[in-house]
């Protein structure tokens, strides 16, 4: 039988007080037929657009339907070919409709919430301050004066972290 517990900010497993129906309770796990709805996750692109996209498609792609998943963005600004093209060469399709600016729907919808970037751009809304915020680093080097070989170098290495990040995250939620 599959379990799910919630993560805490520092992608420990505790108790998610934001929402009864994803209370992990000391010394209780409960199964996904005892629980009344999915767990919801929102991924949030600090710095790069598609960052918060490709952890939305690893946690479909590895979680499978467990999940509901959204992903949204902060800056319009911040949107990289590199990125763009390290996410279609790891076979991941880019939809423009997935991926949104940031809303206050969404970070109310969301049971758990993960920045990805430099946190500095991303101030907590108060909306926020009872669910389960994680932050995921990822190299944010100024790469307008880099050649093409560089940039894609740091995406891929960003893919690959995300990619890490979500099989590690699914590790601690599932039983």
């Amino acid at each position: 039988m599959t379990m799910l517990r919630t993560l805490d900010q520092n992608n420990q497993a505790g108790v998610c007080t934001a929402s009864p129906v994803c209370r992990f309770i000391e010394g209780e796990n409960l199964s996904i037929e005892t629980m009344i709805r999915k767990q919801k996750f929102l991924f949030i692109s600090a710095n790069n657009n598609y960052a918060a996209q490709m952890a939305e498609h690893y946690l479909h792609g590895m979680g499978g339907d467990l999940f509901e998943v959204r992903s949204a963005y902060i800056n319009d600004a911040c949107q990289n070919a590199s990125a763009l093209f390290v996410l279609i060469e790891d076979g991941l399709a880019y939809e423009q409709s997935r991926t949104r600016k940031l809303n206050t729907a969404d970070l109310e919808w969301a049971d758990q919430i993960v920045v990805i970037g430099n946190l500095e751009s991303f101030e907590v809304p108060e909306q926020t301050m009872c669910k389960k915020i994680m932050h995921w680093n990822l190299d944010t080097t100024d790469t307008s004066d880099a050649s093409q070989e560089e940039e894609l170098g740091i995406a891929r290495a960003n893919r690959d972290t995300i990619k890490l990040n979500v099989n590690g995250m699914l590790s601690r939620i599932m039983v």
